[in-house]
């Protein structure tokens, strides 16, 4: 469970872009109080995604015909200074996504601006609910005895995804080792084909996900410990991951780019049309694996004649040489808080209560394929994912799913504002400047703040 943080905590964010608040009306507005008795709701979040907020909003209209989503999908880059105004205003958001952990959307930073949703659970589920949820997920989304939001989807992460047409294209098979890696991405090279893409740049994480990899394969654990204040970042550990992501830039593995691009959208982009071979994303990503959602991200990267491909996970290799090959990372992804300004949450508690609670939100969730489902004993609707390559596929999130039940190290769960921001520096100054591995591994040591109760964790 989380201790209260500060409030200065809770207004700050590493993550502080100048994004206006679009006119999408909430409680206050005369939407949603209509002669017909039809309620319109807000959503705001970065997920579900644009190629998938319609197929929720249209099987939960199916079954409330009386209640209507408005999805608002906000850019990942641009949710934390979307988010904090457009909760204190009466034209906000009724309902939204909320993680476990991290400095993005951490539910920690918004108690004073959420509903405790525990009634609601226990009205629901029982007086026993967490234990129907998997992965310690309750717990997660639960602040000084409040539950915050509910668990919707889970992740596993530390995967690396790679286009399987690629590979075979040019017979090659997933690496598991450093000197692996850069042979498959000298074949790729000159054939002209982009190897690995990550976009590092931004305020994003995603350049420390690849870091955390590289360190678990030289002591797996650390990275946690070491984030959750056990342990210091001036470590060997830490500098060595440093020269290791230089010596992966020098290789040509890490682009040259890499710090001028985002993860979302363009190392997405670029991935999804299919100019790189492989990229580090979670569980999230099996939602590209149906054959429409394949194609419409193609279209959304600007391919104009879509080609569906397979896209499959592989273990992260061993970047490091110390034969560790890294397990992977778990924790609820994200659930749906009520906004405490919200004037229909009657209708939000309807709608998080579908999504989240119910055997029938909980399949249509996972079988859109952004996350693990959180309920226990919830597959998704296998017959009818309409997958790339079913038989590849299926198998490949099956596993997923397994892992989501098995992993014991967490993703961002113990990650504040300023822990994220030191991350962002240590990759950041790795990639583009000379500065010695000591020297940023102490300045990450200065700056990085545990949460309250990470240490003890």
């Amino acid at each position: 469970m989380v201790s209260r943080v500060s409030r200065s905590l809770a207004l700050a964010s590493v993550f502080a872009l100048a994004v206006g608040l679009g006119a999408c009306g909430s409680g206050s507005s005369d939407e949603g109080n209509g002669d017909d008795g039809v309620v319109t709701i807000n959503y705001w979040g970065f997920a579900p995604k644009s190629t998938t907020a319609d197929k929720y909003k249209e099987a939960f209209e199916a079954s409330h015909p009386n209640i209507k989503v408005n999805f608002r999908v906000v850019e990942i880059t641009d949710y934390p200074a979307t988010l904090r105004p457009g909760l204190q205003s009466d034209d906000g958001p009724d309902v939204l996504p909320l993680a476990a952990g991290g400095a993005i959307a951490g539910a920690f930073l918004f108690e004073d601006a959420v509903e405790d949703l525990t009634p609601l659970a226990k009205a629901t589920l029982g007086d026993d609910f967490a234990d129907q949820f998997g992965g310690g997920y309750i717990e997660q989304l639960t602040v000084n005895g409040k539950l915050l939001a509910s668990p919707f989807v889970g992740v596993t992460a530390q995967y690396f995804w790679y286009n399987k047409d690629l590979f075979d294209k040019y017979s090659l098979v997933p690496p598991t080792n450093y000197d692996e890696m850069k042979k498959v991405c000298d074949t790729f090279a000159a054939n002209d084909v982009q190897c690995f893409v990550g976009g590092f740049g931004g305020d994003l994480p995603f350049g420390g996900e690849l870091a955390r990899t590289i360190a678990n394969s030289i002591e797996p654990g650390y990275w946690e410990d070491a984030i959750k204040g056990k342990v210091s970042w001036e470590s060997p550990v830490i500098t060595e991951t440093v020269d290791v992501l230089r010596k992966m830039q020098a290789d040509g593995i890490i682009a040259e780019d890499a710090i001028a691009i985002q993860q979302y959208p363009e190392a997405n982009n670029i991935f999804q049309s299919q100019q790189a071979a492989m990229i580090q994303m979670g569980s999230w990503y099996a939602q590209y694996d149906p054959k429409d959602v394949s194609a419409e991200a193609q279209e959304a990267a600007g391919v104009t004649d879509p080609q569906v491909f397979t896209q499959l996970t592989m273990p992260a290799p061993d970047l490091s040489g110390h034969g560790n090959i890294p397990t992977t990372l778990g924790e609820v992804d994200w659930g749906v808080a009520i906004s405490k300004r919200s004037q229909h949450k009657a209708e939000a508690e309807e709608f998080v209560k579908w999504l989240t609670m119910t055997e029938e939100g909980q399949q249509f969730g996972c079988s859109v394929l952004e996350g693990v489902p959180t309920l226990k004993n919830v597959e998704p609707d296998w017959p009818n994912l309409n997958l790339s390559n079913p038989e590849l596929q299926e198998a490949n999130i099956r596993q997923i799913i397994e892992d989501s039940l098995t992993t014991t190290e967490t993703r961002n769960r113990w990650i504040g504002p300023e822990t994220a921001e030191a991350i962002l520096q240590l990759v950041q100054g790795a990639l583009t400047t000379n500065t010695p591995a000591a020297d940023l591994a102490a300045a990450a040591q200065s700056a990085a703040k545990p949460l309250d109760g990470a240490a003890d964790s």
